[in-house]
């Protein structure tokens, strides 16, 4: 009897093992069927719902294995959800909105995505804890091979760029076959950072140079505000953070890399002019900064669109509507132009409420807490963690498709969920 219950055991524990292995397989293909999505889409072949369902499919047999572990997590996961609902539902009830309604639900869901990945990375530290430390890496380089494939097939005259043409002008910037370019954007800062901060812990300086280079230029070939500034900021911050316990004090590697700043800041004054004479924008943005200013500029227009939903929604919200939100299905009842400033803090605050917002902060303090406690630590991931966190944080201020996105969700909190992987720094060759 003893040795059936047992074999029972065992056989319940290899299928949770080759479970945990497939969702972390499918994590490994998710940008590629992003790519397989896209090239369906731009050929016309019509299979346009392939990249939800695969996504949906991780998610279910997540949610699956937290409940299998802990009953009482996955409620919370799922009270969460209802929560984010109630001012959308009430929405729906009144208007009857259907497709916003719909919407509605599908970002509730992208808002506690990259939180229910990180607990499920807990949960595998817990149980499968080489899984863990075998996975999450591989994850993380495949999907950023996959960004590098659509960029080298954008740059090759294949896909959609980052800005359409006008006037038969041709289109900005290059998007390879993903749709988004705000949230390629987004995939390319925590995907570069990643390897950035990698390839400086584990290879040599020489290789160093040559993949922040590689991200200065598909940050430029991508032309968004978000990857161009941020491929900047992560060329030169990835080496000082992991300065760790110099991280505050003047030395060799700050002077080092104060050079190449100030260089690569001039040339980008000097040229900045031409460059974006050549791709067409530089007539635009001199138009942007006359007329509507330089805040304008920054964030591309989106502070109007935020001053006026913000607008529409006080001239009629209820105190309810401020805590619930009234969501997608809400405004659009009022406003039929466009439901989202794409600003990610404003947009949260309109669909979901100030409870909206609060769940998201607690969740982003969540997965930084260990990181930021850790980064002057011998461990191995915390730096990029919280350099990574904080430049999407800002970048969601400015370009939006950060906390419901649904090409980064899973991805960041496969990312935050490296805080688990135990590895110490190595010596740097």
């Amino acid at each position: 009897m003893f040795a059936f219950i047992r074999s029972l055991e065992r056989h319940e524990r290899l299928v949770s093992f080759n479970l945990n292995h497939l969702i972390l397989l499918a994590m490994a293909c998710l940008l590629w069927v992003d790519t397989l999505t896209g090239i369906s889409v731009y050929y016309g072949v019509g299979v346009t719902g392939l990249s939800m369902l695969f996504k949906l499919l991780i998610l279910a047999l997540v949610f699956v294995n937290i409940g299998s572990y802990s009953p009482k997590l996955l409620l919370i996961f799922l009270t969460l959800i209802l929560i984010l609902m109630i001012g959308p539902t009430q929405s729906f009830l009144s208007f009857g909105q259907t497709k916003y309604y719909f919407d509605d639900f599908s970002y509730a869901l992208k808002l506690v995505t990259p939180i229910v990945i990180f607990s499920y990375a807990y949960i595998l530290q817990r149980i499968y804890p080489e899984l863990l430390r075998n996975w999450l890496p591989t994850i993380l380089f495949s999907n950023f091979g996959a960004v590098i494939f659509n960029l080298v097939l954008g740059k090759l005259g294949f896909g959609w760029p980052s800005y359409g043409g006008t006037a038969g002008q041709p289109g900005i910037g290059v998007n390879g076959f993903y749709v988004a370019g705000n949230e390629l954007s987004a995939c390319f800062v925590l995907l570069y950072g990643f390897v950035l901060h990698y390839v400086w812990m584990t290879q040599s300086k020489r290789r160093y140079v040559l993949v922040a280079l590689s991200t200065l230029y598909f940050g430029a070939a991508i032309a968004t505000k978000t990857a161009m500034l941020a491929s900047l900021m992560l060329v030169f911050l990835v080496p000082l953070l992991n300065e760790r316990a110099n991280l505050f004090k003047l030395t060799k590697l700050k002077i080092a890399l104060l050079g190449p700043f100030v260089v690569i800041t001039t040339a980008v004054i000097l040229f900045i002019e031409s460059l974006l004479t050549r791709i067409g924008l530089w007539d635009r943005f001199v138009w942007i900064i006359n007329e509507k200013g330089w805040l304008t500029l920054i964030v591309s227009g989106r502070d109007e669109k935020a001053e006026f939903l913000l607008d529409h929604f006080e001239s009629y919200a209820s105190i309810g509507d401020y805590i619930w939100g009234i969501g997608a299905s809400g405004i659009t009842h009022f406003e039929t132009i466009f439901y989202a400033a794409e600003i990610d803090p404003i947009d949260i605050f309109i669909w979901f409420g100030v409870v909206g917002v609060s769940i998201v902060v607690c969740a982003i303090f969540l997965m930084n807490f260990l990181a930021f406690r850790s980064i002057r630590s011998s461990a191995f991931y915390p730096p990029v963690i919280v350099l990574v966190n904080l430049v999407l944080i800002l970048l969601s201020l400015m370009s939006g498709h950060i906390w419901a996105s649904g090409m980064l969700g899973i991805l960041w909190g496969v990312f935050n969920g490296l805080i688990f992987v135990q590895r110490e720094e190595p010596e740097a060759t």
